[in-house]
């Protein structure tokens, strides 16, 4: 008979004693602490009792199945041979413990789990090869699969396929012969496709595409649960036959494999093995055990190398990879179990290529939320953004309204519209390929009407010369009005932009702008900016430009605002040279205006090797101006002039600034200007322009 029980609450824990009073009043359930885990602990010693926890109303909760005579109302005795009766213990606390009869065991699903890299055998019923699987897959129709290796297949002797048993397989059993403790597990489908070398099991060629190592498994179990992940064969793992306890890689996506890069490959005799590739694009001829000396039964398979990872028979099958990427199948190896072995590979890519549409389950991360937060405001018109696996499709589902597709970038980035105030609940998954998905999330965010944004002229800029629209965003078919120092409306369109014309000169300027959509209306929202002259630019000489004294032009030459008034002086070289009087050579002061089409053209000054800047600042106003510099160097020897033409003071322009003017080290020179110039200082005489 059962051993009747008494639990007494003690400092710290719960001790069991042998009971003489079980009618004695209920004691108290224990929620918390150690007398908690050790109540916890006690009703799990009974066969029955799957799991003890909590309901959140002060009540523990034992699942209970009962193989012998399960009782919705009641529990059967516990059977003879238990020595803890977990309805006897909860009688001891009146209804503090309660119980949940279950019509069947809690069973771990990863049990069932199919992992690349587990091992199978192949069998006709009488014949049976044992090899690896290679990763889990989908048919054309969405239906589960796996792919391994042709070559297992016996060309199409096997048509069935059975899970062995981890803890039997020889990566679990080092040491003994190959195959010799394998024991069967589940029936884990049939053989369909098959083609080991070319096409119709022939030998193919060294050239082809078609040359390759691959069969499908069809009909998978439906009691087993497929996985992309691929096995680490872990020693617990494998003794558990549990291989989803031990888990190398999850697969993401099927790349190819480069010389240099990491590869390991996982199978049911030696494991889980890794190395680098050593070869790529590689034809390679695998040789038949049986008939080692026939190359007319070699078959040809298209692939890549690794000196130094580890293969055995059985292993082959089994998942190539390459981090987080299916790269291959193994199809051969040259065995020593050391430095010197070589695994050949069959390309992954090619061999799915061959099979009709077999496609790879992938792991897929759910997408995220990032802007604004759940629960977060997010302006109609503007985006909600977040992330997800780069080149793969979120599927997004409004509530009450129809799913629809987005892409995710290359980036991981997404982004959808939003299009009506108020709540906005979704979900959002990724998809990679036609059957692979992510996990769901939900998210709700409330869409607002924000203000609109003026893009151009942006808040603080200086556009040049003239505004002639003001313009942004806002939500799709507001109304956005426009006050200050310009005027007028405009309805968003459907991009999402807006724009007002304007006719607006030079001068500090503010704008305010608002909009109004659905009976509501925004914040206001300001652009102060100033229009001034474009920036004036020395074309000639090039800016950062290196001149031989004998090519220095002749004129400086330049484009800026039309008829702006222009302020231009030189230093450096021979123009911060100290004169008699100790100050700096002055040869040019003055001011000029330019051209209508914004052009100028000076005379150059004689100059000395060295390096000079040419400094330009450009007046609208004497308030509203521009200021620019250019730099060059001038190398080479100075000759002595030539003889000069009477009267052209040695080949400069006229002098018309004085030695002591203050003015510092600079020379200023004067622009070619017509006839009616206003200038802001004294000018030059009319015969010194060009």
């Amino acid at each position: 008979m059962a051993l009747a029980t008494v639990l007494v609450l003690g400092a710290g824990g719960l001790f069991l004693s042998t009971a003489a009073h079980a009618e004695d009043a209920p004691v108290a359930v224990p929620l918390e602490g150690q007398a908690y885990d050790d109540l916890a602990q006690l009703l799990l010693q009974d066969p029955a009792i799957q799991a003890v926890g909590q309901d959140g109303n002060g009540q523990i909760v034992a699942l209970r199945y009962d193989a012998v005579t399960p009782s919705v109302a009641g529990r059967s005795a516990i059977p003879e041979q238990s020595a803890v009766d977990a309805s006897a213990i909860a009688a001891q606390f009146g209804n503090g413990i309660t119980f949940k009869d279950l019509d069947a065991p809690i069973e771990s699903t990863a049990a069932h789990e199919v992992l690349g890299g587990a091992g199978y055998a192949a069998t006709d019923g009488v014949n049976v090869g044992l090899c690896s699987v290679g990763f889990s897959a989908w048919n054309s129709s969405g239906d589960p699969a796996l792919v391994t290796a042709g070559h297992c297949t016996g060309d199409g002797l096997f048509t069935d396929a059975v899970l062995t048993q981890p803890a039997g397989d020889d990566a679990h059993v080092p040491g003994a012969s190959i195959g010799d403790a394998a024991q069967p597990s589940d029936i884990l489908g049939t053989i369909g496709f098959s083609q080991f070398g070319g096409v119709g099991n022939t030998p193919g060629a060294a050239n082809s595409a078609s040359s390759t190592d691959v069969a499908v498994i069809d009909n998978v179990n439906p009691a087993l649960e497929l996985s992309p992940s691929v096995t680490g064969w872990g020693s617990a793992a494998a003794a558990a036959n549990d291989l989803s306890q031990s888990v190398a890689t999850t697969i993401t996506s099927v790349g190819v494999g480069k010389v240099g890069d990491p590869v390991s490959r996982s199978g049911r005799t030696t494991g889980l093995k890794s190395s680098r590739i050593t070869w790529e694009k590689m034809w390679f001829k695998v040789i038949d055990p049986d008939f080692p000396t026939d190359e007319s039964k070699a078959r040809n398979v298209y692939g890549f190398g690794s000196e130094g990872l580890i293969a055995d028979s059985g292993d082959s099958g089994g998942a190539a990879f390459s981090g987080t990427k299916a790269i291959g199948l193994v199809s051969a190896s040259k065995v020593g179990q050391g430095p010197d072995d070589i695994t050949l590979v069959a390309d992954l890519g090619t061999a799915l290529a061959n099979t009709s549409g077999y496609t790879l389950q992938l792991a897929v991360d759910a997408p995220a939320l990032t802007s604004p937060a759940a629960g977060g405001d997010v302006p109609l018109g503007s985006a909600i953004t977040g992330t997800g696996p780069a080149s793969t499709t979120l599927l997004v589902t409004p509530a009450g309204g129809a799913a629809f597709e987005v892409a995710i970038g290359v980036d991981g980035k997404w982004s959808i519209p939003t299009t009506t105030l108020g709540a906005y609940d979704f979900t959002v998954q990724a998809k990679n390929g036609q059957f692979n998905f992510s996990a769901v999330n939900s998210y709700s965010v409330n869409v607002v009407l924000g203000a609109p944004v003026i893009t151009s002229p942006a808040n603080g800029t200086t556009p040049f010369d003239s505004v002639k629209s003001i313009g942004g965003t806002g939500a799709p078919g507001a109304v956005v009005t426009m006050a200050g120092d310009a005027s007028g409306t405009a309805t968003v369109d459907s991009s999402g932009n807006w724009s007002i014309p304007v006719d607006l000169s030079y001068g500090d300027y503010a704008v305010s702008v608002s909009q109004v959509f659905g009976g509501e209306s925004s914040a206001v929202v300001t652009s102060a900016f100033e229009v001034v002259p474009t920036v004036a630019v020395v074309t000639s000489p090039a800016n950062g430009s290196k001149i031989a004294l004998a090519d220095v032009p002749e004129y400086i030459e330049g484009i800026g605002a039309p008829e702006a008034m222009l302020h231009m002086y030189i230093t450096g070289g021979r123009f911060d040279e100290p004169t008699a009087s100790g100050h700096a050579s002055l040869e040019f002061d003055t001011f000029d205006q330019n051209h209508s089409d914004g052009t100028w053209v000076y005379r150059m000054p004689s100059l000395t090797p060295g390096d000079y800047t040419i400094h330009v600042t450009q007046y609208v106003t004497s308030e509203i101006k521009t200021t620019s510099a250019s730099t060059f160097s001038v190398t080479g020897v100075v000759v002595p002039p030539k003889d000069q033409t009477p009267g052209d003071n040695n080949g400069r322009l006229a002098t018309t600034g004085e030695a002591d003017a203050p003015l510092g080290v600079a020379v200023l020179l004067m622009l070619t200007v017509g006839a009616g110039a206003v200038a802001f200082s004294r000018r030059r005489s009319a015969g010194a322009s060009l």
